[in-house]
């Protein structure tokens, strides 16, 4: 859509943003550059790359980008991430303090602090403020382990979530269930009428379905006539792939069934080590590739895993269900049955679902789409269906808009 006359000033604020690679920063950024291209003007207040290195403009596509010091301590432990947050979140408050007032503020939960000094500065300068609850704190914690239910943190972040939830004008939400989930922060009888479910996208144009012949990620890969399953994406610590690993190893006179696993994090290691212990000639364990690549191995599957830990399963929808989906592959939800992603799939049949360890089923189920390749066409030619009547950019935007400046 054309640019038309000023619509009104946006600020975010978020851990980080473009360039660094993170899913949350890239979608932030195309919504950003959305809300641009309707006519807003839209200021983002952000950290420092964790690369240095990096270019760093003060506008991207339009959207200004402003940053305070980040230390960047490690973010694969809890401490690390609330220390990064502890240290931008007052940084961002002062500079917030003096700055212009904006039309509307949203705020994400990419950093514990963030959303309390979005929720300081409605209260302080009278500045609306949306809360954009993409991944649910302290509940993830809780379920990892880090911390336990009923210790003094988790009550102090549940307390600070009740005067967030309360104080945001909206709250946007990425699936049904976590409608649900988050609606106990809420004032009584409020949850309908506050929280808004909109899911992510992926760019349907950048990625697409490619067929294997023409696809060099798959030829440099000797891809090409193979049936891949393919996880590609971050393993952090919410993340399991052993099922896969085993299930591998029982399907190995399946001559041309390859298992690609394609990224970087936590538990990478871990996997690697899993491979090559079992001595593995139909796993293929690759590092996170290059911005111009990713087009070309996001495609590269027939069916794409989606998983995430239970407990960790209902309390967000992994970004990579939508480029997947994108993609035009079958899903493998890795996840209990009461999740939004189990939903999804179930919906609009699109693959199957197994629940986190159970080797037996993912073996089962592999080898029907193996023997029946039509049913896995038809279950890929209603994934990228879905994307375009669900899941694309355009339409996310349009949501957002009705959010961030109802008429």
């Amino acid at each position: 859509m054309e640019n038309q006359a000023q619509r009104g000033l946006i600020y975010f604020i978020t851990d980080r943003i473009a360039p660094d690679v993170t899913t949350n920063a890239r979608l932030l950024l195309e919504l950003a550059q959305g809300l641009v291209r309707r006519g807003f003007e839209v200021t983002v207040w952000s950290s420092t790359p964790e690369d240095r290195k990096l270019h760093r403009p003060a506008v991207i596509d339009g959207v200004s980008v402003k940053r305070v010091y980040s230390p960047h301590f490690s973010r694969r432990i809890p401490l690390g991430r609330l220390g990064n947050s502890f240290v931008i979140s007052p940084l961002l408050f002062l500079r917030l303090l003096v700055a212009k007032s904006p039309d509307v503020v949203m705020a994400d939960t990419s950093s514990p602090f963030l959303a309390l000094t979005a929720l300081i500065l409605h209260y302080v300068r009278g500045w609306r403020f949306v809360y954009l609850a993409t991944e649910l704190y302290p509940d993830i914690a809780v379920e990892l382990g880090y911390v336990k239910r009923r210790h003094p943190l988790t009550k102090l972040w549940e307390f600070t979530n009740r005067k967030i939830y309360v104080g945001a004008a909206r709250v946007v939400v990425i699936g049904e269930r976590l409608k649900d989930v988050v609606s106990k922060y809420a004032r009584a009888g409020t949850a309908d009428e506050k929280i808004t479910v909109i899911h992510n996208w992926a760019d349907g144009h950048r990625i697409a379905p490619i067929a294997k012949e023409s696809n060099p990620f798959c030829q440099e890969h000797q891809l090409t006539g193979k049936f891949v399953v393919l996880y590609s994406g971050t393993l952090g610590w919410s993340h399991n792939l052993d099922t896969f690993v085993l299930a591998a190893d029982r399907l190995q006179e399946l001559e041309d069934l390859r298992f690609v696993f394609i990224g970087h994090g936590a538990g990478w290691n871990h996997l690697s080590e899993m491979v090559k212990q079992r001595d593995l000639a139909n796993v293929l364990v690759l590092p996170f590739q290059p911005e111009e690549i990713a087009p070309y191995s996001m495609a590269c599957g027939d069916l794409s895993i989606v998983t995430l830990q239970p407990g960790v399963d209902r309390l967000t929808i992994p970004s990579k269900l939508y480029s997947s989906l994108a993609a035009g592959q079958g899903i493998i939800v890795m996840m209990g049955e009461s999740t939004d992603s189990s939903d999804l799939v179930h919906k609009h049949a699109i693959g199957f679902r197994v629940s986190q360890g159970d080797v037996d089923t993912m073996v089962r189920e592999l080898r029907r789409l193996y023997d029946d390749r039509q049913l896995l066409a038809t279950m890929q030619q209603r994934a990228r269906q879905t994307f375009d009547d669900y899941f694309g950019l355009e339409r996310a935007i349009d949501e957002y808009v009705a959010v961030l400046c109802p008429r």
